[in-house]
């Protein structure tokens, strides 16, 4: 596995898929999710932004130009 570089520091590594899941499922958080970095070759968990926009059209209406 890739070592941790700046753009992850601070980050919980999983070294898999299902246990950053498995993590993410003991969080009970709806807007967050897993994802492979880029960087360090693991996984984390955290706010995903599409997901977060889904949920504000959700709440507040699709914005329109």
């Amino acid at each position: 596995m890739k070592r941790k570089l700046p753009g992850c520091s601070g980050k919980v590594r999983h070294r898999s898929k299902a246990g950053a899941i498995q993590h993410l499922k003991k969080l009970n958080h709806a807007q967050m999710s897993a994802y492979p970095c880029r960087h360090c070759g693991g996984w984390h968990i955290g706010k995903h932004p599409k997901k977060i926009q889904l949920r504000l059209d959700q709440l507040i209406g699709k914005a329109h130009p």
